[in-house]
């Protein structure tokens, strides 16, 4: 509907076309001209239009004919463009701005050689491991945009092209392009920690200590071999310093993964290597897609116990993580442990490990005090809207002995039960990174000889699938539409003033007769020589390329050409008139003669009996 406009001009004799319903995409109002021919029987008598029959009356009727047509057209194409745009806002206020996805996450790191400091001492008595680590956080949804390629094939299919006039688009809402992976998370924390390893002695052999086993989270297969290499005895093992990293949403626009650079720092004395380097992060996922309806977390484990027995256990978790393994007494002594714990405790983790927090909506948590409620018969009898506390109640509210339903969000959210869960519950993430499990490892050809296909290092990959939420690309392409429609009212109504100034300036008339003129053009049913100056002002002040500048342009030539067809009809009348003058002579001579003939006729015959 957008892309067909329903103006039209209406051209006929005799004819009073009455103009459809005025809408607001119908700017331009069906203008109907006044030619008025006099019918040939009018001027003939009925013997002369049997001897000469006329075509004109049947063109006539069947301009009527048509143009009644068009009327009707016009009227159900204004119908239908009114449903269509009542239909296509009630759609656009029930649809979600977000539709609820799976991000399937991808965690790899590499290792390289990082630029040499021109200060260092460059005396090394080993080789010099890679010091340049890359941890790379990428991604893809497992529906991809769907609605954009629909969109893309649609506007392949119907030729559709942006518009490129010079209306003002300030205030139109930028293209909703397809999502890229980082537009998802707000925010990301990153903290390394490298832990160190005494280099093997050549003539001696490694204490082998089996590392802690724990299945690893991934696609992968194969199982992690052990090697002599990186069994060593915990107690040898030195950790660096902790070095952390911090991205936003605003620091860099959207890109298709991260990529962080860690710089290992060097070994605490020459005799350390390299054992592995361990990367925690924290995913904080963009909150604007969950606006509408947020998650919320569950703060406290008493609530959970009573209203959700599913979320005990992970809240517990997390509380037990918060804690340290180092607690001090209030003496300030350290708690007493085993000799493992106390050589393992310094160390960060070796294995790899996802925290997907659990959440809930408002509606789910309310109906879960609803339901509480309505088991315990705890409504007050005289104000169905009071809630009267139990002892659980109480407990988990402060010793409160009511209060209203309706405040019970507010409630929740003061007294810390509830939280906004990724704002404060990260998505957690820990990733050990080895330079034989590096996506750019390189075995040596004689190790490689060696060893077996089974038993060969596999690049490490720590995968993990999320609920996200996605933009849906079918309420800015309707609203698209919408703004379409309303740029093509616009194209009619905006150049009117700048039409007024063009005619003051040129015509040298009063504003307020420039103005009454533009509003008769607009909105009256004729055309004529004096209304040419209007539509060409109109033409000029109109977007270039747009409807309104080839309305403008074809009413000032039906404005030309209009009067000079009422001077040939006026010219056909007098000429009808001198024809039918012209066959009256012509009948009347011709009656005179056949009265002469038929005269002549009676006196021959008069004639002839005399002499019988």
């Amino acid at each position: 509907a957008a892309d067909h406009p329903t103006s039209s001009t209406n051209a006929g004799t005799s004819i009073n076309t009455v103009a459809t319903q005025a809408t607001p995409l119908q700017q331009h109002p069906i203008k109907q001209m006044s030619i008025r021919l006099e019918s040939p029987s009018n001027i003939l008598s009925s013997s002369i239009e049997k001897r000469l029959p006329s075509r004109l009356h049947s063109i006539l009727l069947s301009a009527q004919e048509k143009i009644s047509r068009i009327d009707e057209l016009e009227r159900q194409l204004d119908e239908r463009i009114i449903r269509t745009r009542r239909r296509t806002c009630n759609v656009i206020d029930t649809t979600k701005s977000h539709r609820s996805s799976h991000l399937r996450c991808f965690l790899t790191h590499s290792c390289h050689d990082a630029p040499e400091d021109p200060n260092a001492s460059t005396d090394y008595t080993y080789v010099v491991p890679k010091n340049l680590w890359v941890l790379r956080l990428e991604g893809t949804l497992l529906i991809g945009h769907l609605d954009h390629q629909s969109a893309k094939n649609r506007d392949v299919k119907t030729n559709y092209k942006a518009p490129t006039d010079d209306l003002d688009r300030a205030k139109e809402e930028d293209e909703l392009l397809p999502i890229l992976f980082t537009h998802y998370f707000e925010s990301v924390e990153v903290e390394f920690q490298t832990t160190f390893s005494p280099r093997p002695h050549p003539m001696a052999k490694a204490k082998v200590v089996a590392p802690p086993t724990k299945k690893r989270r991934g696609n992968n297969s194969k199982s992690q071999p052990a090697d002599d290499e990186n069994a060593v005895d915990p107690k040898t093992l030195v950790v660096s310093n902790k070095f952390s990293m911090y991205w936003n949403k605003q620091q860099s626009q959207d890109a298709q993964a991260f990529d962080f650079h860690y710089k290992v720092p060097a070994p605490p004395e020459p005799r350390f290597q390299v054992h592995y380097v361990t990367a925690k992060l924290k995913l904080y996922l963009n909150q604007t897609a969950s606006e509408k309806d947020p998650l919320f977390a569950i703060a406290s484990v008493e609530m959970a116990r009573e209203f959700f027995p599913k979320h005990v256990a992970s809240l517990e978790e997390n509380n037990a993580a918060d804690s340290t393994t180092d607690e001090t007494d209030a003496d300030g002594k350290k708690r007493k442990g085993t000799d493992d714990d106390d050589a393992t405790a310094h160390l960060p983790p070796s294995v790899d490990d996802i925290h997907i927090p659990e959440g809930l909506t408002m509606s789910q948590i309310v109906f879960a005090f609803f339901q509480y409620i309505q088991d315990h018969h705890l409504c007050d009898e005289n104000d169905r809207s009071m809630i009267k506390c139990d002892e659980k109640l109480k407990t988990l509210f402060g010793g409160l002995e009511q209060f209203s339903f309706s405040g019970l969000q507010q409630l929740l959210i003061t007294r810390n039960l509830i939280r906004p869960l990724y704002q404060h519950h990260p998505v957690t993430l820990t990733y050990v990174m080895r330079e034989a499990h590096s996506t750019n490892h390189k075995l040596p050809a004689e190790k490689k000889a060696v060893l077996s296909e089974d038993t060969l290092p596999s690049p490490s990959l720590l995968q993990l699938d999320m609920n996200v939420a996605v933009p849906t690309f079918f309420p800015y392409r309707a609203r698209e539409m919408l703004r379409r429609v309303k740029r093509r009212e616009l194209e009619f109504t905006s150049s009117r003033t700048k039409a007024r100034y063009l005619l003051v300036s040129q015509k040298a008339k009063d504003e307020e007769d420039a103005k009454n003129l533009l509003d008769e053009v607009v909105s009256s049913h004729s055309y004529g020589d004096e209304y040419i100056p209007a539509f060409h002002a109109l033409a000029k002040a109109a977007p270039p390329h747009t409807e309104a500048r080839l309305a403008s342009h074809l009413d000032a030539r039906l404005s030309y050409l209009l009067p000079r067809v009422q001077e040939y009809v006026a010219s056909t009348r007098e000429a009808w008139k001198r024809v039918g003058s012209s066959l009256l002579i012509l009948e009347q001579k011709q009656l005179e003669e056949g009265e002469a003939e038929d005269q002549k006729g009676n006196d021959e015959s008069k004639d002839v009996e005399m002499s019988a």
